[in-house]
């Protein structure tokens, strides 16, 4: 019953649209339940098509080969079948609105993703630097070198973790862009929480790690006139406000000086939470948030949700911007971020969003490089770099 529960619940956040269930996202719980099934479905990919046979065999196990029939069930066993096979039927679906998603975003055929089941985020960073340490607290970077001579375009990767956890380390596109000829430097910052309310200082982490690339641009063989910034979840929300502040001057770098901001020519955010007073309206761990890096809710601050709300920091003169975004997000909802990109067009920056429909919260990107959100993401960064850091 377990499996059929997790295949029939799983199902359903992936194909129900998101707005339906927004009375549950005001419950910590259950918005937090959705989300762990759905990062959990997610990764498994098209092996949540085999679990829900397997759920069905279970079920039927009992039943002799001539009594294959609904008749030949208990009643509890004739229930639990039919939500079995709901859930077989269900997964087919999802794994083929997603593949058609996938292939919309220019990534071709992936209805039988990932080839395996587990998880394998790459190489390690080949060394780790200190970009700076403002306040006397030493910020770390993992550096992701080419194997080509440089100088290398660069690409500023901000981690995620809600604006209060995570630390660089192996993603699904550290050592891929790496290997495609793009240095990657992914970046900490000092992490937020219920008594330290960093909402002020986090973007200019992030840009301390940027003015250490024109610093050490030349030992370490990096461009400092082709820089992306690129960060998922909350780090996207750092690095699309890191990017459209240093193009309008206004970035203030924890360390070093304004005037050693690189040059960005571009922007990428996966899964985005560019739209925090947004957030913490739609849910309950978006009110978490909002009480962790902000210190309130926004009618008690609205000039920090101004400052953080990536629209209010967006002019003519911010680099192109790329969104790839879950359309079943339960955590950062589609509905803000699409709004958001539709301002960036209408400001006239080059954009480009790309929705993959029944995709929660990472896109299934945690744990493997083979998953459909992965796949997605890594083709649209391949492109947008190709064309606006190559």
């Amino acid at each position: 019953m377990v499996l059929v529960l997790y295949v029939v619940v799983g199902q359903l956040l992936a194909l129900t649209p998101v707005p339906w269930m927004s009375w549950t996202l005001n419950a910590s719980f259950l918005q937090s339940l959705w989300l762990a099934i759905g990062i959990l479905r997610d990764n498994l990919g098209i092996y949540n098509v085999l679990i829900a046979l397997v759920s069905v065999a279970l079920i039927l196990r009992t039943v002799r080969p001539w009594r294959w029939r609904p008749s030949g069930l208990s009643r509890r066993r004739t229930v639990a079948a039919g939500f079995a096979a709901f859930g077989v039927a269900a997964s087919l679906v999802t794994a083929i609105v997603i593949s058609i998603g996938v292939a919309n975003g220019g990534a071709g055929f992936a209805f039988f993703t990932p080839p395996g089941p587990g998880g394998d985020l790459g190489a390690k960073a080949d060394r780790r630097v200190v970009v700076g340490s403002p306040d006397g607290t030493p910020i770390h970077a993992d550096l992701y070198e080419p194997t080509s001579p440089g100088p290398h375009p660069v690409v500023v990767f901000a981690h995620g973790g809600g604006f209060v956890a995570g630390a660089p380390g192996p993603t699904p596109y550290n050592r891929y862009l790496a290997d495609h000829g793009y240095a990657v430097l992914d970046v900490d910052y000092r992490l937020a929480s219920d008594t330290v309310h960093n909402w002020n200082t986090q973007v200019g982490d992030v840009g301390c790690a940027l003015t250490w690339v024109t610093r050490n641009s030349a030992a370490a063989g990096l461009d400092p006139d082709r820089v992306v910034t690129f960060g998922e979840s909350s780090g996207g929300n750092l690095a699309i406000n890191a990017a459209y502040l240093t193009a309008a001057k206004t970035l203030k770098p924890t360390c070093g000086t304004p005037e050693e901001l690189p040059r960005i020519v571009a922007t990428v955010g996966g899964y985005p939470a560019v739209d925090l007073t947004a957030a913490y309206d739609d849910s309950a761990l978006g009110k978490v948030t909002g009480r962790q890096f902000i210190g309130g809710p926004p009618e008690i601050y609205p000039d920090r949700y101004r400052f953080v709300d990536a629209a209010n920091n967006l002019t003519a003169q911010s680099p192109p911007t790329l969104i790839v975004q879950g359309g079943a997000d339960h955590l950062v909802l589609a509905a803000p971020v699409k709004r958001f990109a539709d301002k960036v067009k209408a400001a006239g920056v080059p954009a480009r969003y790309i929705e993959l429909p029944a995709l929660d919260h990472g896109m299934g990107d945690s744990a493997s490089t083979g998953t459909a959100g992965t796949i997605t993401l890594r083709h649209a960064l391949l492109d947008w770099l190709g064309r606006y850091a190559r």
